[in-house]
């Protein structure tokens, strides 16, 4: 196309004004068509660089990106951020745009984690600190929770009260089972009224393997009241409270209102099942254990040594039913 030779003959003579015109007349006139687009913004790439446009420039190669993700297109990026990280080596911007390019397109987290690292050291406003802690511990979160804390905890310090990063920390503390230390992220975030309802519902959990019953009962209860159709884990979450507190009949109650949300969770039905036996209900924990089986449950040594099943294993109907699902084993 004529145009495309014009403007390329004038950015060989650097008349820069002229050849800008054309290729940016040329995106405008052709948005549909890839290709002259493609062209266009390569065409402009120089351009801008020789014009020190570089939020323009790093804009276009995106663009660019977006229309092809090859070894060139991404080497072209990676090479511009090093540029730009070399001729302004205090401005953490860049710094930061090239982390989240090798974490979020190249996938090499820990190649970003040394960007993230030279950010903080540069770095020493408290709010910039505090907020690259988090995104590091936040990806250190995937593969390596010790490393993990070690971030979050250093963003809640410099920066208190982020809701976002004590939920981090919290769940890093709950990988590690550090139950103790993950109930007193939990626990301030609610006395501070900062707490999320998922949050909320692994505070009450805490609470009951604690044993402060009364605590977890009144988390689940304000829970419940917040959206109390919707929530899957809700009454599962009170069920398993009320059966750490000695009250498998309450349990069983919670544990059937949470069937009902999920009737397609064999480990729900399998519960049930289990409450029946040990509230002395031997034909409903026989109905509810086939249909268990029946949403896929194979499991045959949690039946062999789960105590609850004890006073059936004598009857017919339970000889009949491991017959059924486990016809090549002898399971009484």
């Amino acid at each position: 196309m004529l145009r495309f030779h014009l403007a390329d003959v004038y950015s060989a003579q650097q008349r820069w004004t002229e050849a800008k015109k054309i290729y940016r007349y040329l995106l405008a006139t052709y948005p549909d068509s890839q290709e002259l687009r493609q062209v266009a913004y390569l065409g402009l790439l120089p351009i801008l660089d020789q014009e020190s446009r570089y939020l323009e420039e790093e804009n276009i190669l995106w663009k660019i990106i977006r229309f092809e993700q090859s070894q060139q297109t991404l080497e072209r990026l990676d090479s511009f951020y090093g540029r730009m990280i070399k001729q302004f080596p205090k401005d953490v911007d860049w710094r930061y745009k090239n982390a989240i390019f090798w974490m979020e397109i190249k996938r090499d987290v820990f190649r970003a984690m040394s960007d993230f690292q030279a950010i903080v050291d540069i770095d020493t406003s408290y709010p910039a600190r505090a907020y690259l802690h988090a995104r590091i511990g936040e990806h250190y979160l995937r593969f390596n929770k010790e490393k993990a804390l070690v971030h979050l905890r250093k963003s809640l310090d410099a920066l208190p009260g982020q809701a976002s990063t004590a939920y981090s920390l919290a769940s890093a503390y709950l990988h590690l089972n550090r139950n103790e230390e993950a109930l007193a992220v939990l626990d301030s975030l609610y006395k501070n009224n900062q707490i999320n309802l998922p949050n909320c519902l692994k505070l009450a959990d805490l609470k009951a393997l604690s044993g402060d019953y009364t605590a977890a009962d009144s988390l689940f209860r304000k829970a419940e009241a917040i959206r109390i159709d919707t929530v899957l884990g809700l009454y599962e979450g009170m069920g398993k409270s009320a059966l750490l507190n000695q009250k498998p009949e309450e349990a069983l109650l919670l544990y059937q209102k949470e069937f009902a949300l999920q009737p397609q969770n064999p480990a729900l039905a399998y519960t049930i099942a289990r409450l029946y036996a040990r509230t002395q209900h031997p034909a409903e924990a026989l109905v509810w254990l086939d249909r268990t089986f029946n949403l896929g449950f194979r499991r045959p040594m949690v039946l062999k040594y789960e105590a609850d099943w004890n006073p059936l294993r004598e009857r017919a109907e339970w000889k009949e039913m491991m017959k059924k699902y486990f016809p090549k084993k002898d399971k009484n």
